[in-house]
């Protein structure tokens, strides 16, 4: 009996497999069969079945939505791509501060990417809200010194630096930046007694050793200073400032070769060192055929720092002595549309307009000289003239501005015997515009005369006789014609044929045939 039930459990069990497996067997064969079909098509048609073959999409499937960058990642990517592309550094930085508004570091960086394009005002807020978020964050409070700095407020830099001493009196970068600023302002015992203190109680201190290099290299002590910027290149390896001040000092003991070979371990310790690729191209603009290199090295320190007006400055001086005379007038124009205070440009225009001939500038002729006749003003060589009178005009303009500017000028300078030169050569150049005035005006006047005497002595011209007009019978009208068998006039015997008219034909009398 038991045996009897656990068969009959056995069958009922078979019965629903075999019921509930039917299904899922049908299902399969047919996806298989389909799949089949489907590749077939795809591979044999080109064309898109509507009927059969691959199912048509009506729309792209939505793609699974992208992780979103952290804040953190964006920051290291904009500090890898920051030395190639500044811009997208820029933009990584700002989305990171857009997801975490407290990441300082991110501001700091913000605001060197901006004090490196000269936007003072964008790289200042940038400093300040890295500050704000941390008020004892070294380095954002020596590049915002440093940003007044570059302004010249020299005494804003000392406000600000005095109170984050007061805040931090422990901060030793702090007070180095302080005796930075004493020597800038020329307070040079306080700075010596200053970095001495630190290098007592630090003898590594690198930037101490700097401090009181650079003191004494204000002091004209160049053997001393190139001493201490030695030991500072030597104790901190990795800064690339040591190595640039060696090459002043380098360059004021005149070994130009030592203070390249120091401006170039530099460049290489910090590629966009600005200050180090200018003082290399104004070393380089001092020798013999290097002119190109000094011209190379100029543009790089406008590359890594746009609003260094002396490297703009000394680009017009490489372009001048290249022989590139319009395009080193059009850069210290550029230069002072930039800035409007600054007496340099001024008297480099000033010589460049009094020796070299420039390209002819579009100007007034009413403004330089009132007294060209407007009959005139067309005339080429009026034109050219007056561009040269514009050209001396401009020059002792600039140079009457460069002498009115500057202080401390004494009567002996040169720059006073080149505004002489340029007023006699502006004199003589008035002079002869004036002569050259009456010149064309008196050779249009006899011009003018000589035609009306030819007009008097030329015969007059004997006036052909007016011809009657023919008259015409009206249209439609009979047309007389002679009566059949009326005599014709004919020439008489030995009269000459009248000649066959204009391109009419001429018909030739026939060829006499030889005998036979």
């Amino acid at each position: 009996m038991q045996r009897l039930q656990w068969f009959t459990y056995v069958g009922l069990l078979g019965v629903l497999t075999w019921t509930l497996g039917c299904p899922n067997t049908a299902t399969t064969n047919t996806n298989t069969n389909t799949n089949t079909s489907s590749a077939a098509d795809a591979g044999t048609s080109l064309t898109g079945a509507t009927d059969g073959g691959a199912a048509i999409v009506d729309k792209a499937p939505t793609p699974p939505p992208a992780p979103t960058k952290t804040a953190v990642r964006l920051f290291e990517e904009a500090v890898q791509v920051a030395k190639i592309n500044p811009l997208a550094a820029l933009q990584a930085l700002q989305k990171a501060v857009e997801q975490k508004p407290n990441l300082y570091q991110a501001w700091y960086n913000i605001g060197v990417l901006h004090h490196r394009a000269g936007r003072y005002i964008k790289s200042e807020r940038a400093y300040q809200k890295a500050l704000k978020i941390k008020p004892a964050f070294e380095d954002a409070i020596i590049n915002l010194v440093r940003l007044y700095l570059a302004r010249g407020s020299l005494g804003q830099a000392m406000n600000m630096i005095e109170t984050k001493m007061r805040q931090f009196p422990g901060k030793t970068a702090l007070r180095n930046e302080l005796i930075y600023l004493y020597t800038q302002r020329g307070q040079y015992r306080r700075s010596e007694q200053m970095a001495r203190a630190i290098q007592q109680k630090e003898e590594s201190n690198a930037r101490a050793i700097l401090n009181l290099g650079l003191v004494w290299y204000k002091q004209k002590k160049y053997e001393l200073a190139r001493m201490a910027f030695n030991r500072a290149a030597k104790t901190d390896r990795t800064k690339a400032e040591p190595h640039y001040y060696l090459g002043f000092t380098y360059l004021k003991l005149k070994r130009k070769s030592a203070a390249l070979s120091s401006l170039r371990r530099a460049i290489r310790k910090r590629p966009n060192f600005p200050e180090a690729h200018n003082l290399m191209g104004v070393i380089y603009l001092s020798q013999p055929g290097k002119i190109k290199d000094a011209v190379a090295s100029f543009r790089k320190a406008i590359k890594y720092a746009p609003r260094s007006r002396e490297a703009q400055l000394n680009l017009g001086i490489a372009l001048n002595a290249t022989g590139q005379y319009a395009a080193s007038a059009k850069q210290f124009e550029f230069v002072l549309r930039q800035y409007p205070s600054y007496i340099e440009p001024h008297y480099y225009l000033g010589i460049l307009n009094l020796d070299r001939t420039l390209p002819i500038q579009k100007v007034s002729i009413n403004a330089v000289a009132p007294e060209v006749p407007p009959s005139l003003r067309h005339e080429r060589r009026i034109v050219r003239q007056v561009n040269t009178l514009a050209r001396y005009n401009a020059a002792s303009g600039h140079l009457r501005v460069y002498i009115s500017r500057k202080s401390g000028l004494s009567s002996q300078a040169p720059v006073r015997k080149y505004l002489h030169d340029s007023d006699k050569k502006l004199k003589r150049a008035r002079k002869k515009l004036k002569r050259l005035i009456k010149r064309i005006l008196r050779k249009r006047l006899r011009m003018k005369r000589k035609r009306k005497r030819a007009r008097r002595r030329r015969p007059p011209v004997a006036r052909r006789p007016v011809k009657a007009p023919v008259a015409r019978p009206p249209a439609g009208a009979p047309v007389a014609r002679p009566p059949a068998g009326a005599p014709v006039a004919r020439p008489p015997a030995g009269a000459r044929k009248a000649p066959p008219r204009r391109g009419a034909p001429v018909a030739t009398p026939p060829r006499a045939t030889p005998p036979r």
